[in-house]
């Protein structure tokens, strides 16, 4: 077997695992959105992929929990593990409107809140990590209990990691990779 099957069967099997979580959600049945609905969806990015949940809060805005697998270093092959992060972010709503006729709403929202997961830093060294994370983006609700969100997600955190004894850094990914935009694509199933 030659070496480029190998590496390539894996980066495949991702792929498709990937599109498949991606266009799934797209065949479930619409229902009627309502106030104060659970929105549970997949978040794709550049950074990794995983699951969310969106709830409202009773102030002007709502609640996320997600979970997700952070890829870095694994499509440059530097590194075969991924990581696993998990962050629960408060977002408030800055501005609100609706498109075409009220079909569809939209709102501008910034967040702040907490982080933690077992991250890879830009060293390539697997550690602990924990602290603040705030995002800023904009959410697109439809009828049909579906909403996309699309944002920008950075960290403030330490990074702990067991060498040659426990060292704490700077999480540095955290502000490196903010940039990187997320996408969130999530359903009411009620």
């Amino acid at each position: 077997m030659i070496t480029s099957d190998v590496l390539m069967k894996p980066n495949l099997t991702k792929a498709l695992i990937s599109a498949a979580l991606f266009f799934l959600p797209l065949s479930l049945p619409a229902r009627p959105a309502g106030e104060g609905d659970l929105y549970w969806g997949m978040v794709h990015s550049p950074k990794g992929f995983g699951a969310s949940v969106e709830y409202p809060h009773k102030s002007r805005g709502f609640n996320v929990v997600s979970a997700y697998f952070d890829i870095y270093g694994i499509p440059s092959l530097k590194t075969s593990t991924p990581g696993l992060r998990v962050s629960f972010l408060h977002n408030l709503e800055l501005a609100q409107g609706s498109l075409k006729d009220g079909d569809a709403t939209w709102s501008l929202y910034a967040g702040m809140g907490a982080m933690t997961g077992y991250l890879t830093e830009r060293n390539l060294q697997n550690g602990l990590a924990a602290g603040l994370t705030g995002d800023f983006g904009v959410r697109f609700l439809f009828p049909s209990s579906f909403a996309i969100s699309l944002y920008l997600q950075g960290d403030l955190a330490v990074h702990l990691k067991m060498d040659d004894g426990l060292t704490m850094t700077m999480y540095k990914n955290g502000l490196y990779r903010a940039w990187m935009p997320m996408l969130c694509i999530s359903y009411n199933f009620r």
